[in-house]
């Protein structure tokens, strides 16, 4: 008889129930999932940890650093311009300037951050260049008077004509030569021409042929021009102030750029710095993604094997399941990719927020370049530019460009009489009605020198023009400002030259302003308060 095989033992005793598999493998999944949230966490707070110290010390440093870099270098533009100054009341404009971008500095540096000496040291060279310009302009001032009394005392003296021939060539000589000497510019010159006249006047004062009126003459010549007050001591200390304020201006400019390279440097040091630290922590990220992964496929793996074992068992609950599990795996991912972007979006704003800040400031800076702070219209590297661009243009369509000369009558006395912020007044108001007329496209306004303005104009006939500055002449005596002191009228004039070209090309710029500037003299030669029209004869 046949035996009927049995199942062994050893199959019924090593058979794993699927609750019990079911149970081991979830339990390892949960622990999987665990560690890995965990890790994952971790390494998310880190990297928003590391995102923020970027947004809120890294970037303002290093926008703080470019900024710094910025208004030193604007610091350097303005020194030079300082020393550059061709008036008191803009001399006044620039000190002030200076010393509020000295303040805008000062606000941006740290308690101990070491440029505060440096800055003090600024402080202290340009106080002593304002000392130095302004005592450049005060002998200055003394110089023009004296060379005003030097000419009237020539205007009203007669050199009695009878004397030799040789005392006469002596006396124009001597006059010769102190009109040389007012003109130096050098002190070498300076101490020639004042041998050269001391010598004449001894020659002369010490001939007893020289007539009494005309040694009376020559003695108060002498000490007006080489006198212990007299014009060749004021100029010499004119001409070595000047030197002085050049030297002064010169070292703090080069001081204050080293400055700027310095700080240049410091900001990429600590960029570089940062840079590293980022680059540090790029390697420790990416291992502990590599970490990340492990795990992430180990979890991955021991589900998938509770998966097949569950679908294997039981197929009537693995359907809904698997359905459950491929919903969940596409809403993670999408809802990760957002979040992961919500932090490079934060980053991104602030970056461009900084750099839109910095733009900003650019272009403000580069505006204010361009227009003189005191009257508001165009200063004159403004008006190089423009007649630079309006020369090719005028060219190529065949029209007429006219320059106006615009000078305030008699500004000099107007200052002294009624104070240098009332000049400032004045000049703004004559300037706001040269640009209230300069209305069309291709008109320019700017600011020439002290109280001198610009105007061009493009397609005007030369008539039309001369009708063109005659308006402004009427419209400036309707401000009626007054003015008690000018020798033209009661209140403040203008003079202005006119010239007007239709055949312009490269070389024509200087020749427009020279030939202006006659016209602008002779106006003034004919008692101010009018328009003249250059002309060969003038």
């Amino acid at each position: 008889m046949t035996k009927v095989a049995r199942p062994r033992k050893f199959f019924r005793n090593t058979l794993i129930s699927i609750s019990r598999v079911t149970n081991v493998l979830l339990g390892v999944f949960i622990l999987l999932f665990a560690i890995m949230s965990s890790f994952s966490y971790i390494q998310l707070k880190e990297t928003e940890a590391t995102y923020e110290r970027i947004s809120s010390e890294v970037l303002p440093t290093l926008a703080s650093s470019g900024l710094l870099h910025s208004q030193i270098s604007a610091l350097a533009f303005l020194v030079s311009n300082f020393a550059q100054s061709s008036s008191l009341p803009e001399v006044r404009i620039n000190e002030s300037q200076v010393l509020e971008k000295l303040s805008e500095i000062e606000r941006l540096l740290a308690d101990n951050n070491p440029l505060h000496s440096d800055l003090e040291t600024i402080k202290s060279e340009f106080a002593a260049l304002t000392v130095s310009t302004r005592e450049t302009f005060q002998h200055s001032r003394q110089e023009s008077q004296l060379i005003e009394q030097v000419n009237q005392l020539r205007a009203n003296s007669v050199i009695d004509t009878s004397m030799t021939e040789d005392n006469l060539q002596a006396i124009y000589s001597l006059e010769a030569a102190i009109s040389q000497l007012s003109s130096a510019e050098k002190l070498i010159d300076l101490r020639r021409y004042e041998r050269a006249i001391k010598s004449n006047f001894n020659m002369l004062l010490g001939s007893p042929q020289i007539p009494q009126n005309t040694n009376q003459y020559l003695t108060e010549l002498q000490s007006l021009v080489v006198g212990n007050k007299g014009l060749s001591r004021v100029k010499a200390l004119q001409l070595r102030g000047r030197a002085r304020a050049a030297g002064q201006s010169n070292f703090l400019r080069r001081f204050i750029l080293d400055i700027a390279k310095g700080a240049e440097f410091s900001s990429y040091q600590f960029a570089e710095q940062q840079s590293a630290l980022a680059s540090e922590f790029a390697r420790d990220a990416a291992r502990k993604h590599s970490y990340t992964l492990m795990v992430y496929a180990a979890t991955f793996a021991i589900g998938l094997a509770l998966i097949l074992f569950i679908k294997s068992r039981v197929v009537s609950r693995i359907i809904g399941l698997n359905n459950y599990l491929n919903s969940s795996k596409t809403d993670n991912t999408g809802h990760y990719g957002e979040k992961s972007n919500d932090e490079i979006g934060a980053l991104a704003r602030t970056i461009a927020e900084q750099f839109e800040v910095i733009d900003k400031q650019k272009v403000e800076l580069t505006k204010l370049s361009f227009v003189d702070s005191l009257t508001k219209v165009g200063n004159r590297r403004a008006f190089n530019e423009h007649i630079e661009q309006i020369i090719p243009i005028s060219k190529r369509n065949k029209i007429s460009v006219s320059v106006l000369l615009i000078d305030v009558d008699c500004f000099k006395q107007f200052n002294d009489t009624y104070g240098h912020m009332k000049g400032d007044e004045c000049l703004y108001k004559v300037a706001q009605v040269i640009e209230q007329n300069a209305r069309r496209g291709t008109d320019f306004v700017a600011r020439y020198g002290g109280e001198e303005f610009v105007c061009t104009i493009l397609g005007h006939t030369e008539a039309q023009a001369y009708e063109f500055a005659e308006k402004l002449c009427d419209d400036i005596r309707a401000l009626a400002i007054p003015h008690s002191e000018s020798v033209a009228a009661d209140v403040v004039t203008v003079s202005i030259g006119l010239h007007t070209e239709t055949d312009v090309n490269e070389n024509s710029i200087e020749r427009l302003i020279q030939r202006a500037d006659t016209a602008l003299y002779r106006a003034k030669t004919q008692g101010r308060n009018q328009v003249c029209k250059y002309s060969h004869s003038s």
